[in-house]
C-alpha cells in the first residue's frame, strides 16, 4: 500500500514547485538518441538486429531520490538466443541526449556517475558474466562483475536459467523506498535483485534528481532491443489540483483492467485507471485492482486542493518609529516575493514606502503594492494599585509600567492622605521606593497624580491621569 500524508502549511522551494507543476498534469516526453526510435504506443526499439547499433531513451521527468518511485514496463530482447548484448536501466546526471559506447558495455559504458540495471543475453566471459542470461546492478558505467563498481553478484534473469531472448515481452518492475534506501528489481513478477544503498550521497555525490531511461548496443552479434512504457509510468500517491478545475489520477496498470475507487466522489468514472477528479476538497481515495502479476491490491490516492493566491484583504499599513511588524503570507504549495525577492516573511522595521508583494503557485498569482508609513505615535502609561517595598525583588517600586520612549514632559507624584507630596519625579526611570526623606513610609493608602505631553501625528497632546495606591510592607 502506498501511503503519503497531505501537507496542510509548509512553504515549499522553486524546485519544489517545478515538482508540482508536473504533479498538476502535462504530456510526458522522452528522448530518443543514436539508433533509438519510437515505434508508436509507448515503445521504443533501441537496437536493430545489426552489428554495432547504439541507443539511448530518457524520460523528460527527472527522479526524485528523495521519494519512493515503482516503475513498470515491457522488456524485449529480440529472437536471436546467440544475438547481443542486452539492454541497461539506467539513472544517471549527464542529460536527456546523453549516448554511451556500443558493444559489451550495453551503451551504459560511459555514464559517470551512474546506476545501471543491466539485462545482460550475452556471456562476456572477461566480465565474469553467468553463462545464463542475467541480472546485475552497477555503478559509473561498468557491466564488468570483477571491478568495484560492480554493486550486486548476477542472477539469472529467469529462475530456470531460460533464454529472454524469445521475442516476448518480459515485464521488469523497479521499485526504490526512500526512507529505507532499498532498490529492488522483479523480472517476470519474481523479485531478483535487492540492495540497500544511499544512491543519492553513495553514487550522485548529493544530487537527489536524476534523469532516467534505457541504454542497449550491440557488436560482432545483434538483436532488436525494445522498450513498451506508458506516459503516465511515474505513479504518485498525491496529487494537487486547482480550486474550480479538474486533474487526471492515476495508479499502476491492472491485469485486467478492473478498477473499482473509493470513495466514488468527484470522479467521471470509479472504474477507469485514469479517472477524472473534479474535488473542491481534499479528499483520499482507495483504488482497488489486480496487478499485472495476479496480486490484488489497494493504493491509497491522496488528492489537495490548491488555491490560487489572493492578496485583496491586505491594506496600506502605519507604525511608530521603532516599531517592528513580521509580515506573513499564508501561500500553500507556493512561493511569496516581497520587493522581487522571495523570502517566507519581510520584517518592518522603520521602512517607509512603496511594499510591492507577488504572491505565486501553479494555480496563478496575485500581487499588490502596500504604502508603509512610519508616524509619531504616543502610548497611555499605566500605574498599578498597590505595590509591596519589602525588597524580596517583586514590585518593589511604583511607577510606569510600559515605558513610552517619544514623550516630550513627564512628572509624577505621590501625596499621603493628608495630602502631602511624599514623591516627585520628572523622569520616566525614577521610581518610589516607598521611603520619605529617606525613611520608610507607613503601610496605607496614598495618591498619585501623572501627567505627560506626547506626539500624535505631529501634534503635541497632554494627558493627566491619577489614581490610588495601597502601600504593603
Amino acid at each position: 500500500m502506498h501511503t503519503v500524508m497531505l501537507m496542510h502549511s509548509s512553504k515549499i522551494s522553486f524546485l519544489a514547485l517545478l515538482l508540482l507543476l508536473s504533479y498538476l498534469g502535462h504530456s510526458q516526453t522522452y528522448f530518443a538518441n543514436g539508433s533509438a526510435r519510437s515505434l508508436g504506443n509507448g515503445c521504443y526499439k533501441l537496437t536493430d538486429a545489426a552489428d554495432w547499433q547504439l541507443g539511448s531513451v530518457w524520460y523528460a521527468d527527472k527522479l526524485d531520490l528523495k521519494k519512493d518511485f515503482d516503475l513498470e514496463f515491457d522488456l524485449n530482447f529480440g529472437t536471436k538466443d546467440d544475438g547481443a548484448d542486452g539492454i541497461v536501466f539506467v539513472m544517471q546526471t549527464l542529460g536527456n541526449k546523453a549516448l554511451g559506447v556500443a558493444g559489451g558495455g550495453i551503451g551504459f559504458e560511459g555514464f559517470s556517475p551512474s546506476l545501471g540495471v543491466e539485462f545482460d543475453d550475452w556471456d562476456n566471459t572477461n566480465f565474469g558474466d553467468l553463462s545464463s542470461d542475467h541480472i546485475a546492478i552497477f555503478k559509473n558505467g561498468s557491466v564488468d562483475h570483477k571491478s568495484n563498481n560492480a554493486l550486486t553478484d548476477p542472477v539469472s534473469a529467469l529462475a530456470n536459467s531460460g533464454n529472454i531472448e524469445d521475442g516476448q515481452n518480459h515485464l521488469v518492475r523497479i521499485t526504490w523506498n526512500a526512507s529505507l534506501k532499498l532498490f529492488e528489481v522483479w523480472f517476470d513478477c519474481v523479485k531478483r535483485q535487492s540492495i540497500t544503498l544511499d544512491i543519492e550521497n553513495t553514487i550522485f555525490k548529493g544530487e537527489n534528481l536524476v534523469y532516467w531511461g534505457f541504454t542497449s548496443a550491440t557488436g560482432g552479434s545483434n538483436n532488436n532491443h525494445v522498450v513498451c512504457l506508458r506516459d503516465d509510468i511515474l505513479t504518485q500517491d498525491t496529487f494537487y489540483v486547482c480550486q474550480g478545475e479538474k486533474i487526471e489520477l492515476n495508479t499502476r496498470e491492472s491485469d485486467n483492467n478492473d478498477y473499482v475507487w473509493t470513495p466514488n466522489l468527484y470522479l467521471s468514472d470509479n472504474t477507469l485507471q485514469n479517472p477524472i477528479c473534479s474535488s473542491t476538497v481534499p479528499i483520499t481515495y482507495f483504488v482497488n485492482y489486480t496487478d499485472k502479476c495476479g496480486n490484488k491490491l489497494t493504493d491509497t490516492i491522496h488528492v489537495g486542493v490548491v488555491n490560487k493566491p489572493d492578496l485583496g484583504d491586505l491594506e496600506d499599513i502605519s507604525l511608530c518609529a521603532d516599531e517592528k511588524l513580521n509580515l506573513n503570507i499564508d501561500n500553500e504549495y507556493g512561493t511569496v516575493l516581497w520587493n522581487g525577492r522571495s523570502r517566507e516573511s519581510f520584517e518592518l522595521l522603520n521602512y517607509e514606502g512603496t511594499l510591492s508583494i507577488k504572491s505565486s503557485n501553479s494555480c496563478g498569482a496575485d500581487s499588490t503594492d502596500l504604502e508603509v508609513s512610519v508616524i509619531d505615535c504616543t502610548c497611555d502609561l499605566w500605574f498599578p494599585n498597590v505595590f509591596t517595598p519589602n525588597k524580596d525583588g517583586l514590585n518593589d517600586e511604583f511607577g510606569p509600567v510600559d515605558i513610552c520612549s517619544n514623550l516630550k514632559e513627564y512628572n509624577l507624584s505621590v501625596y499621603n492622605r493628608w495630602g502631602e507630596k511624599v514623591f516627585e519625579a520628572n523622569d520616566l526611570s525614577e521610581f518610589w521606593d516607598g521611603s520619605r526623606n529617606k525613611k520608610q513610609s507607613v503601610d496605607g493608602v496614598y495618591f498619585w497624580v501623572a501627567k505627560w505631553i506626547g506626539s500624535v501625528n505631529g501634534q503635541e497632546v497632554e494627558t493627566l491621569v491619577s489614581g490610588s495606591l495601597d502601600l504593603i510592607r
